[in-house]
């Protein structure tokens, strides 16, 4: 599957919308609801990305990365509010954010291109293994959390990926997409 600047635009609305609505609860749905206003953001880069064409002066590409980078500490700052988060968690997402932001600004950055669809050249081995230890520590906090609305947007984050893995191995690109847009499903938790 490949998204253009249309989906993204759209998919980027759509989170930001359901997000803002998350947000307005007074529960853990406000945290939800902020995170995918955040993660949502990627939407907003890759559009930028697409709209440019190619990301020459790689600033979409080192914000997008820098966001994907910085999702487990947001969430886990987030989530904190209304649940006590082990420390733990803090500690392993803290150290691959900074990991993350300190690979988006190294000189040389591979910034995304667009061939036939849009290709993350910044996602080199290190970055995609740190990436899924952090999403691999958020998913498994989510499951063994006694907070129903924890537990249930945990289930949904495992089944977006497995969506997106189902229809193309593009990795988090089309995670944060399907993520974006089911967004309002977590309306409803």
């Amino acid at each position: 599957m490949c998204v253009n600047l249309q989906t993204s635009i759209a998919a980027f609305i759509i989170g930001e919308i359901c997000g803002f609505i998350l947000a307005t609860e007074n529960n853990e749905k406000r945290a939800i609801g902020i995170f995918v206003m955040f993660y949502s953001f990627v939407q907003l880069f890759e559009a930028l990305i697409y709209y440019y064409g190619n990301d020459e002066s790689t600033l979409a590409s080192r914000l997008l990365l820098i966001n994907l980078g910085l999702q487990g500490i947001v969430f886990f700052i987030l989530v904190n509010y209304f649940i006590k988060v082990n420390a733990v968690y803090f500690f392993i997402c803290g150290m691959i954010s900074l990991f993350i932001i300190y690979k988006a600004t190294v000189k040389d950055f591979k910034s995304a291109s667009i061939e036939s669809c849009m290709k993350w050249n910044f996602m080199d081995t290190d970055i995609s293994s740190s990436l899924g230890i952090m999403y691999i520590t958020v998913l498994v906090s989510t499951q063994i959390s006694s907070n129903t609305i924890i537990n249930n947007t945990g289930k949904y984050f495992i089944l977006t990926y497995i969506f997106a893995n189902l229809f193309n191995s593009n990795g988090p690109s089309l995670w944060c997409l399907s993520s974006a847009i089911t967004a309002p499903i977590l309306l409803f938790l």
